[in-house]
């Protein structure tokens, strides 16, 4: 099974790799519409936002107040500086993907496939601005209570979000979905197959 496909000029990979490790210039998260990380569950924002440090945070607070009241929408996406991660890695951009929404009374809208795929399509959208080469992410919303499909429709919203934008890149040339957990990394690799094999 392959584990990674080209599109045009864009390489698009499944890698074994921790997000944080990926040697690249932008990591694209899976953001709720305040760009909070739950601090009591361990979680990739969460990471980022401990490596990150006050400045980073201090900028998804004002994009999120700059969304309105309820914040951010969902299937929409905004980019921060990394702050302090640009200080220890090749990270200088986060893109925020808003999968996920959460009411004033913390009730959460989990994502759809579409909403995965139309994030993930602005967040690369906001990539081609930024002339970014390369971009790592992850599966989005695979935890059962953040989503309404399948844990296949959900990892095929996001390839197929890759692929698709893929067809129109001019400066992101290297797209990789960076995983650690073997499971994933396998629902990952069978997706980017089976909706690659539909673009040859």
């Amino acid at each position: 099974m392959e584990a990674h496909i080209q599109i045009g000029k864009t390489v698009i990979e499944v890698v074994a790799q921790d997000l944080l490790h990926a040697l690249v210039p932008a990591i694209m998260l899976s953001a709720n519409n305040e760009l909070q990380a739950n601090p009591t569950r361990p979680s990739r924002s969460l990471d980022v936002e401990r490596q990150a440090g006050r400045a980073y945070r201090e900028e998804c607070e004002w994009l999120s107040a700059a969304g309105g009241p309820g914040g951010l929408h969902q299937g929409s996406a905004v980019v921060t500086g990394a702050g302090e991660l640009a200080l220890t890695t090749p990270i200088r951009w986060v893109i925020q993907a808003v999968t996920i929404h959460y009411d004033k009374n913390k009730h959460r809208t989990p994502a759809t496939p579409a909403i995965v795929y139309g994030a993930v399509r602005a967040g690369l959208e906001k990539a081609e601005i930024f002339h970014i080469p390369a971009v790592a992410t992850y599966l989005m919303a695979m935890r059962p209570t953040y989503r309404t499909g399948t844990e296949d429709e959900m990892a095929d919203a996001l390839c197929r979000a890759l692929c698709d934008y893929a067809t129109v890149a001019t400066s992101v040339e290297r797209l990789l979905i960076c995983e650690t957990d073997t499971t994933l990394l396998d629902l990952a690799r069978k997706s980017l197959s089976r909706v690659g094999s539909q673009r040859s």
